[in-house]
């Protein structure tokens, strides 16, 4: 007897959704490139046994529920260890150090959207195929929501720019906090820089209140970054990309973010020489790799152990002068309680904040569980309607994502919550419009 897969057969759908997961596990975007790849050897037992992906990239994924009950995982931070040795015959014994922990569990939950590819005579009265072209938005719009859901964790707040491509809406939306699935958290006192002239505000995230046209991003404020990176009481993991030759003697120290407004302030000035050289520096690192990287596409520069990127999205987390964002006081710094801040209203309405990034290893945690229906974390669903005259196809996934956030012990002995990977810079741009 001729075996036959019709329509709706469970073989045809498992191999529509491997198809439409291919397309968005391989779709290009900032969220992918920043993710390295699952974890392999003896050393890398535990991670490789709960699903951890390279811990020196910036995105950690987590896939310990892909085929396991639960709907939450626990990641944990041991500080390192600071006591000064033990010589000679004085006694170890009793004078051992303690193991000094925090952790932090991400929550998933599943996420879907739907397209209806019409009916019968909405078919009929246009060439194209409406249910491949169904397919092929909902494989867009995936990877769209991933991207920014994961720039909006890691930058800590979801901003108030709206229209273009973005898919999450404002914070204000009754529908925000479930689609974030975990707490968006305001940037740690200790990891929230504004730009103020040619240096950085005093009062940290405060300083939003007191902003100017002048706080534009310049080479010292790279000179200063790259200085920062070195002495922090709490530092950055470097960035280890995989096929690095030289990320032992001369590391990444991070990976520093520009919205395209402060590519553009930053590349112009001295009329681009310095950043051609970066470029160039940036080139000569990416052709000694045994396997070039995606984070090196795109020309970026390189300075002082800082990749410098444009962010390769058209979505960007900024405000407008007199908009409220939640920020983390140096009188709370200790207890990460969140405050309102408010951008200066004076800055005028020529010019918005834009949020960068500089991102070490270790800054977001992705967690990602497989589906019970087909085993994978994405599945696609076909699907009749009105007498089999019309169609609809549905995707689902199930995820969560969180920035890593910890609380070691600070210089002084004080516990201090500490976002793990990433400090977030705020500068002023000129807006631009049509």
């Amino acid at each position: 007897m001729q075996t036959q897969r019709p329509a709706g057969h469970v073989d045809a759908v498992k191999a529509y959704t491997v198809s439409t997961f291919g397309r968005i596990a391989r779709a290009p975007g900032w969220f992918k490139n920043l993710t390295g790849p699952a974890q392999t050897g003896q050393v890398q037992a535990q991670d490789a046994l709960e699903g951890r992906s390279t811990p020196t990239m910036p995105v950690v994924r987590i896939s310990a529920l892909a085929n396991t009950p639960g709907d939450k995982a626990s990641v944990t931070l041991f500080d390192t260890l600071k006591g000064s040795p033990i010589m000679g015959n004085r006694n170890l014994e009793g004078n051992e150090q303690s193991l000094e922990s925090s952790s932090q569990d991400i929550r998933l939950d599943e996420m879907g959207q739907g397209v209806d590819a019409g009916k019968r005579m909405d078919q009929k009265r246009i060439v194209t195929e409406l249910l491949p072209m169904a397919e092929s938005a909902l494989a867009g719009w995936f990877p769209k929501a991933y991207n920014q859901l994961a720039l909006i964790h890691v930058a800590g707040s979801r901003g108030t720019r709206t229209g273009g491509d973005w898919v999450i809406p404002l914070a204000s939306d009754t529908n925000f906090d479930r689609i974030a699935v975990n707490r968006i958290l305001a940037p740690s006192y200790n990891r929230h820089l504004v730009i103020d002239g040619p240096g950085f505000a005093g009062n940290n995230g405060a300083g939003l209140g007191s902003v100017d046209s002048g706080d534009v991003w310049t080479l010292d404020h790279i000179d200063y970054l790259a200085l920062l990176l070195n002495v922090l009481d709490v530092p950055l993991q470097p960035v280890i990309i995989p096929g690095d030759r030289a990320a032992m003697d001369k590391p990444i120290k991070a990976v520093l973010f520009l919205t395209p407004a402060q590519m553009n302030q930053f590349t112009t000035q001295n009329s681009g020489r310095t950043w051609a050289d970066m470029v160039k520096m940036a080139y000569a690192r990416k052709s000694s790799m045994s396997e070039p990287h995606p984070l090196f596409d795109g020309e970026p520069g390189l300075w002082k152990g800082i990749l410098i990127k444009e962010m390769p999205v058209n979505y960007v987390v900024g405000w407008n002068p007199g908009d409220t964002t939640r920020i983390v006081t140096e009188a709370d710094r200790y207890t990460g309680t969140e405050s309102d801040q408010t951008v200066n209203g004076s800055l005028g309405s020529s010019y918005q904040v834009e949020r960068a990034l500089l991102m070490g290893g270790q800054a977001l945690g992705f967690l990602e569980g497989g589906l019970k229906s087909n085993g994978y974390w994405f599945e696609l669903k076909r699907r009749k309607y009105d007498y089999d005259r019309g169609n609809a196809i549905g995707g689902f996934t199930c995820m969560g994502m969180q920035k890593l956030r910890f609380t070691p012990q600070a210089a002084n002995g004080q516990l201090e919550p500490t976002d793990h990977g990433v400090i977030v810079v705020d500068s002023v741009v000129k807006k631009i419009s049509l």
